[in-house]
């Protein structure tokens, strides 16, 4: 028996994203997803602790546009 989950597709986001979902979509570690999202690859928003980004903005980045 598989244990294997289904990948969700980016659309299956909220419109904002957390670390955490960036994490899971791209099957980083905590680590890895935190520098990531500390790298100034893409803009993120800073609200209390949580760093953000909008889908669009990922999206963007993710396809090199």
């Amino acid at each position: 028996m598989s244990t294997q989950t289904k990948k969700r597709s980016l659309d299956d986001y909220d419109e904002v994203m957390e670390t955490k979902d960036v994490r899971e979509y791209l099957n980083l570690s905590r680590d890895k997803a935190y520098e990531l999202m500390n790298s100034g690859q893409f803009h993120v928003v800073k609200s209390g602790r949580s760093k953000l980004v909008a889908r669009e903005v990922f999206r963007s980045w993710l396809h090199g546009e």
